[in-house]
């Protein structure tokens, strides 16, 4: 581990690239106020002009913000997302990076997950992530399978693979930190089958027991698994046919991630794999909903057109 002073320098100099002619935006919920100060005052002595603006936290919203709030991140080179709940999937970070704001997301960080994974040590993350994301692109057929009792067939033909290197150095490019997953938005009514959630999920976090989740034509069609199940049944009971519908398949590179329940790095744990519902815009699909929620399955096995990319938690390429 590094002290968190080298994991936020880390995040300013390799994850962001800020030179010293940018300006460059904090953004915070209360929850995450010590960290933005640790950013902030990192960015004071690195980039020309830093802003440090706190949000009060919003549990029923993933900020789909005010124009001026939009307005004011399209103002900044770079912006750091330091909130609760995620805005990667938002309408108001995409038109940000429509104007070329480029933007690190650190949904539910907490220092220490900083310091265990923002060591300065990323090329094969990047590398391997990639790999995985060149796969998808190239791929038509996936199955994914796990021993917990995943059985999940799905198309990916011409869909887009993206690689979360946890690095945002172009203008409008988007990183989280950490990084470390290739993924998919698969045709949504190719999807069918089973997926076992057995790692975590949102709003819950680590499972004491597994959810199932049927899957037909791409929309979730059944729940169980306990107290648990029902709380998921709950959530996307109240967000409609959207939020049931599969948006991502994706894959974990990174080796310093660990499971702790913060789905920012669940899914980035080396060798799960996840599977997402909701939002599906940010990786080219055509679902819109006011949440992208993420479930993390455990020693995963997936076959992209019969070539076995991961087996048993163990990634091949």
């Amino acid at each position: 581990m590094v002290s968190l002073k080298n994991a936020v320098w880390s995040a300013i100099r390799d994850c962001l690239s800020v030179s010293r002619e940018e300006r460059v935006l904090v953004l915070c919920d209360e929850t995450r106020m010590e960290l933005a100060r640790s950013f902030h005052e990192a960015l004071r002595t690195s980039a020309t002009g830093t802003c440090l603006l706190t949000l009060p936290p919003d549990p029923d919203s993933y900020a789909e913000s005010s124009k001026g709030l939009i307005a004011l991140m399209s103002e900044f080179d770079a912006v750091v997302l330091l909130t609760r709940r995620s805005w990667l999937h938002t309408e108001a970070r995409r038109q940000a990076s429509r104007h070329g704001t480029r933007f690190l997301c650190l949904p539910g960080a907490t220092p220490d997950a900083l310091c265990r994974t923002l060591t300065g040590k990323y090329a094969a993350i990047v590398e391997k992530s990639r790999k995985i994301a060149d796969i998808f692109t190239i791929g038509k057929q996936g199955v994914l399978t796990t021993p917990a009792g995943t059985s999940l067939q799905f198309s990916i033909a011409r869909m887009r693979g993206l690689a979360d290197t946890g690095i945002a150095s172009e203008p409008g490019s988007i990183a989280c930190a950490p990084g470390g997953e290739g993924s998919v938005s698969p045709i949504p009514e190719s999807v069918n089958g089973h997926v076992v959630i057995d790692g975590s999920f949102p709003e819950i976090g680590p499972l004491s027991k597994p959810m199932c989740v049927t899957i037909r034509s791409g929309c979730v069609q059944r729940i169980s698994g306990g107290k648990e199940a029902d709380r998921l049944k709950t959530l996307m009971r109240k967000q409609g046919k959207p939020g049931r519908t599969v948006a991502e398949i994706g894959v974990g590179t990174n080796p310093y991630a660990v499971l702790t329940g913060v789905t920012l790095e669940d899914e980035k744990v080396l060798g799960t794999a996840h599977v997402a519902f909701g939002d599906s815009q940010t990786f080219d699909g055509k679902t819109a909903a006011v949440y992208h929620l993420d479930g993390i399955l455990l020693k995963p096995t997936l076959d992209v057109d019969g070539k076995r990319i991961v087996e048993n938690g163990v990634i091949n390429v």
